[in-house]
This record gives structure tokens, sequence and C-alpha cells, in this order.
């Protein structure tokens, strides 16, 4: 079962990936997670691309994976 954005953010304090990427393989929207471990800070790079441009690409670089990924999905849970 496909969860939606609100259960994947309120169901666990972790937020798991395979629900975030079961939730994005049902859309036409990208989700991407880069790590650039040759930085030293803000390593993780969350990007989540429109496909039918409702919103400009949803771009956080963050220390933190977790935060970085609920910052994102509650930027992205406002254009669904």
């Amino acid at each position: 079962m496909i969860k939606s954005i609100e259960k994947i953010l309120n169901d666990n304090e972790i937020v798991n990936l395979n629900e975030v990427y079961d939730f994005f393989s049902s859309t036409n929207d990208v989700f991407i997670i880069k790590y650039d471990g040759i930085r030293e800070f803000k390593k993780y790079n969350i990007i989540i691309i429109g496909k039918e441009s409702r919103f400009e690409t949803i771009n956080f670089e963050i220390e933190n994976l977790q935060e970085g990924i609920k910052k994102a999905l509650g930027e992205y849970q406002k254009f669904i």
C-alpha cells in the first residue's frame, strides 16, 4: 500500500525511504538523494523535480539526511 506524504511524515520519527520511493513511483515527479562526500558541510542534497511544472525544483542542501527529507517532503506536500 502506498502511503500519503502526510502519513510518511507522521508515522515514525525516522522517515522510511522505501515508503518515500514507493510514493514517488506512483507520481510523475522525481525524487533524488545525492551524497556529496567530498564536502565538509551540507553533504546531503535532497531534490524533488515536478514533471508537470506545478512547482520549481525543491532543493535542500543539508547536514542531516532525515531532516532534509522531512523538509523536502513538507515543501512538496504544499503542491499536491
